[in-house]
């Protein structure tokens, strides 16, 4: 076999005075410009099909964020589902600016933007305001990495 291949359950041994290299967490100009857009909406009405400026929906909010750095994506949720790259969550850690999304009896039914690998920014829902927290797992049917312009 291979030296070089690492398989599932392979543990490595890093040799007395090596060092694994430094863990990369940037957040690309073009995340970032989407993440200081849903910022900038925390505490605004949610209002049915609502895009912006001033009340907003789920998809419309994170439909005009990523707007902000030319990327069209639908007014609607379970459209903006087939987006971007199918990520893992169960494997793979959620980046900021990824579309986290839930359904109600199998049906995708609401999107937010991750601003952590645990947390993000959503508009809820009637008698609710944008807001950030904590992402509710339990509940994540899928999560898309959307395609970004280079920077």
């Amino acid at each position: 076999t291979k030296k070089s291949v690492i398989h599932p359950g392979d543990q490595l041994q890093i040799p007395v005075g090596g060092a694994l290299p430094p863990v990369v967490s940037a957040t690309s100009t073009k995340v970032q410009t989407v993440l200081d857009f849903v910022s900038a909406q925390l505490g605004e009405p949610y209002k049915a099909v609502g895009a912006g400026p001033d009340a907003w929906d789920c998809s419309g909010l994170t439909m005009r964020a990523y707007a902000s750095i030319g990327i069209s994506l639908p007014h609607y949720s379970a459209s903006q589902a087939k987006y971007g790259e199918a990520i893992d969550w169960n494997v793979q850690a959620i980046r900021p600016g990824d579309l986290v999304f839930l359904a109600t009896n199998g049906t995708i039914t609401h999107v937010g933007i991750a601003i952590g690998p645990k947390t993000w920014i959503q508009s809820p829902g009637t008698g609710d305001v944008v807001r950030s927290g904590n992402i509710p797992f339990q509940r994540v049917v899928a999560v898309r990495r959307a395609p970004h312009p280079p920077n």
